[in-house]
């Protein structure tokens, strides 16, 4: 076993161990960048699926059926206490259901803009002038965000078992810088094939 150890390059191997998880993280999102956009018309005329590429203004938005907070610890007291809304859920319906939208809090401002000025359209007002452009992927639900989804469909809007059932998975807009997660996928390929090459290397000298 030592000897075989020996025949492995340590820094090739932490090479490809690097590229392999930077790989694992952004190549999907890598390859959804690289589809053609959705526009948000396309999206609340029903079409969307796991894995669209969303870009655009967002026309409208209805509650916020959740929000995500960042944590601080007391350690010398054991005292926990939130430290501030990092990202908010809002409704956004469609011709034939409804899906959630992630928003970071640096467009928080806008989103409940948005979605208070959709409420005065609906109520016969103007139509939203709040400019909420997201550049976004799409993703299933899971775990709690999704019982509130869902929780928020059956309490808020009215639907049916029936009804929460045909909408099928539910799904969730959510933003994401492709310029940063193309620049990811790029080093983990390299970084996977430089270790490769220097495992390959190494392997080859001993043998």
């Amino acid at each position: 076993m030592r000897n075989l150890w020996d025949q492995i390059s340590r820094v090739g191997l932490l090479c490809l161990l690097a590229g392999a998880g930077l790989l694992y993280l952004s190549l999907g999102d890598t390859l959804t960048s690289f589809k053609t956009p959705k526009s948000f018309e396309d999206v609340m005329a029903g079409d969307i699926a796991v894995g669209d590429h969303i870009e655009g203004r967002v026309p409208f938005l209805l509650d916020s059926f959740a929000t995500l907070q960042t944590w601080s610890e007391n350690r010398s007291t054991g005292s926990v206490t939130p430290k501030k809304n990092s990202r908010y859920y809002y409704v956004l319906p469609l011709s034939n259901g409804y899906v959630g939208v992630s928003v970071g809090s640096s467009s928080a401002s806008e989103a409940k803009k948005l979605a208070d000025q959709s409420y005065g359209y609906l109520a016969g007002g103007e139509a939203p002038k709040a400019e909420l452009v997201l550049d976004a992927r799409v993703a299933q639900m899971d775990g709690e965000l999704a019982d509130l989804f869902l929780r928020e469909m059956k309490n808020i809007y009215g639907l049916s078992a029936g009804e929460i059932d045909a909408l099928g998975p539910p799904l969730m807009i959510e933003p994401r810088s492709f310029l940063a997660v193309r620049i990811f996928c790029a080093a983990g390929a390299i970084l996977t094939v430089a270790g490769v090459f220097l495992l390959w290397r190494r392997w080859k000298w001993f043998h």
